[in-house]
């Protein structure tokens, strides 16, 4: 049944990819780049489309997707035939590629990335979905609107996030699991967005003026960072975002009309994923006008035309809750009240900037390692008199950068309270944390960018007014390079601060890594850039929260979750991975064996409780949710859950107790009576 699912879902990829690529071709749309970065953003918008089609006749089901699957083949093929079979020259492109990673750091950073890519594609497929957020909301509203058969509001949701937020993540999702009956592959749409965010970058930068070398250091120094790379093992969405609005930055500034409409396609897509997207679109509108001379006002309206397009889940949000977002800001209390509170946020996520994902205490010695292994090769070049100045110049940076984060971090903390305390605010001063505590968690939402971005933020601006005295787009790419920093400026005056801000800022650090192919003019840097990647993006795939390797090396401490292997555990040991010992998961690990994969369940539970668990591994149970006010749902369960402060009766009459722990209950039904939820 495996092997069958996979061979599916590999069909209807090939059928998506077929669609876009004929579609793209047929636009005429000149590079392979171009053509590359066209068809998956056709592609996702057929998807997204179709299932919008479907969901107005209540025909959102694997048949129904297998026929727009059909459907989208046969037109643009027929589409793509009419225009004469259009097609690419790819020997160039492959050429100039093969060129542009054959020696030196980007050719070890290439193989570095595509191990750790490798290993990212294992773990996302082969471990059960397990990310707080996903289990909560993302995966289980897709899982709802499978069952309901469209895409819509959700009655009964007992937490806002399933009805508020942006659907087009969850599309991509919900058609994983139509095609498969399983959640094994819900990873593939941020797998997908990895690449294209990476071949965007790229196309941006040789737009902006880079060879075709320094655009491909800077995308796999993109893709080496750890919130990047971890995002894209996870069924999360800031990366799917990232790559719609990467694509847009790209596309808009091509001379081609057909290209520009797939960009505003594109900006829709990014508007209807995230919320996050709107902080993205002034930056892209930055970059147009600032680069182009000619089609400036066409591309900006392609952007505002998209943007419209894309917001048509914002308006449902304003018909049922009265507010754009659904009210989900206010009722979360993600708005800053005063000054205060945004000086406060903007020093602590500024700190968060300072971050050593996946190397704790000890481990930092594998820096050191790392640091030995560049020198001894420089040794051996000079041996053979060949330059080796620059490798052992860059093992310096690398032993170097990530011990003195720390103590930067807290001569930063010291500064910022010496200087209110000056200016007559010991309040503010005082606000905690007093001491500064470096980041090194591992994880899809929680992690920053590591080293390799503290190296780019401050020499990066350096290395471009150098290189670039007489370029047409030295300004531009040096404001590009800033872009994280003002980027969390603005999330510090829009949003109060929680540990995993740090992900909304993938878009800018995607459009600064644009400029970082300019670091390559001093190879001492570039090396000690691919060392800190390497070990960096290793140590966080191996150290993961969620997706833990087993890897022990120095220290003896795991931190807050158990470096124990994910590998070969259950699926609700997995999917209990990041709350470790919770009475919760006890309760999806004992629903898991006990209750039939065909049965029907009540779920009275509260927000952020884990949702899609419930509904089995073969996605096979009919799940109800329930609530305080309504219990119409219980007549036809067979089965009920009920959280803790949840208010859901036990009907002693009606429901028998087969499993409980802490306040948590299971139970079956054994008679039909007039249950009701208190």
């Amino acid at each position: 049944m495996g092997l069958l699912s996979g061979g599916l879902l590999v069909l209807a990829i090939a059928m998506l990819a077929a669609t876009g690529m004929a579609a793209a071709f047929t636009l005429l749309i000149g590079s392979l780049a171009e053509s590359l970065l066209a068809a998956y953003v056709i592609a996702w918008a057929w998807l997204v489309a179709s299932l919008t089609a479907l969901s107005l006749v209540g025909g959102v089901s694997a048949p129904g997707l297998w026929v727009v699957l059909i459907a989208g083949v046969a037109c643009s093929g027929t589409a793509w035939y009419v225009a004469g079979r259009p097609r690419l020259a790819l020997k160039p492109s492959v050429v100039g590629l093969g060129e542009a990673i054959r020696v030196g750091p980007v050719a070890v950073l290439a193989v570095s990335v595509a191990l750790g890519v490798a290993y990212t594609l294992v773990a996302g497929i082969g471990v059960a979905p397990n990310d707080g957020d996903a289990l909560a909301y993302h995966l289980p509203r897709a899982l709802l609107w499978k069952q309901q058969e469209s895409v819509g509001w959700i009655p009964d949701a007992t937490d806002s996030r399933l009805n508020v937020m942006p659907p087009v993540a969850e599309m991509g999702q919900l058609a994983t699991m139509l095609v498969s009956d399983r959640d094994r592959f819900v990873a593939v749409g941020q797998l997908a967005a990895l690449f294209a965010t990476a071949g965007a970058i790229a196309l941006l930068a040789r737009r902006l003026g880079s060879d075709t070398r320094g655009a491909v250091f800077g995308a796999l120094l993109f893709v080496s960072l750890p919130v990047v790379i971890l995002q894209a093992a996870s069924a999360l969405n800031d990366l799917v975002v990232c790559s719609f609005l990467a694509c847009t930055a790209a596309l808009l500034l091509s001379n081609s009309r057909a290209a520009v409409a797939v960009g505003a396609l594109s900006t829709a897509l990014a508007v209807g994923t995230k919320v996050t997207a709107v902080f993205g679109l002034p930056w892209i509108a930055l970059v147009v006008l600032t680069s182009m001379r000619q089609g400036r006002l066409r591309s900006i309206a392609a952007l505002v035309g998209g943007a419209l397009l894309g917001s048509g889940w914002y308006w449902m949000n304003l018909w049922h809750t009265g507010h754009l977002d659904g009210g989900y800001g206010s009722e979360s209390g993600q708005r800053p009240d005063g000054m205060g509170v945004v000086a406060t946020t903007l020093r602590q996520l500024g700190l968060d900037l300072l971050d050593r994902s996946g190397v704790n205490g000890r481990d930092v010695s594998v820096y050191g390692i790392a640091a030995l292994v560049l020198a001894a090769a420089a040794i051996l070049l000079r041996a053979r008199g060949k330059p080796w100045l620059a490798l052992l110049l860059g093992a310096v940076l690398v032993a170097v950068v990530p011990v003195v984060l720390a103590p930067v971090g807290s001569l930063l903390l010291q500064g910022w309270q010496e200087a209110w305390t000056a200016l007559g605010d010991a309040e503010l001063a005082v606000q905690p944390p007093t001491e500064f505590e470096l980041s090194v968690l591992a994880d899809a939402t929680e992690s920053w960018y590591g080293p390799v971005l503290v190296v780019c933020l401050v020499l990066t601006p350096v290395a471009l007014l150098w290189r670039s005295r007489h370029r047409s787009h030295r300004r531009l790419l040096t404001a590009l390079s800033a872009a994280p920093i003002v980027s969390l400026v603005a999330l510090a005056a829009l949003l109060t601060y929680d540990p995993f801000r740090g992900r909304f800022l993938m878009f800018a650090v995607a459009l600064a890594a644009a400029g970082w192919g300019s670091l390559l003019r001093w190879p001492a840097v570039a090396w000690g850039l691919t060392g800190l990647a390497m070990v960096t993006a290793g140590m966080s795939i191996a150290m993961s929260m969620g997706k833990p390797s087993g890897l022990v090396l120095f220290e003896d401490d795991p931190g807050p979750v158990s470096r124990d292997s994910i590998w070969g555990r259950t699926r609700a040991a997995q999917q209990g991975q990041l709350r470790p010992g919770g009475d919760e998961i006890d309760v999806v690990g004992f629903v898991e064996t006990a209750v039939p994969e065909s049965a029907s369940i009540a779920l009275a539970l509260r927000p952020n409780d884990y949702l899609s668990p419930f509904f089995g591994a073969g996605l096979g149970r009919q799940v109800v949710l329930i609530q305080r006010e309504r219990s119409e749902g219980l007549a036809g369960a067979a089965w009920l859950v009920t959280a803790p402060r949840t208010g859901a009766g036990e009907c002693p009459d009606d429901w028998r107790e087969e499993f409980g722990v802490g306040d948590w209950k299971v139970l079956r039904r054994v008679a039909n009576g007039s249950c009701q939820v208190r």
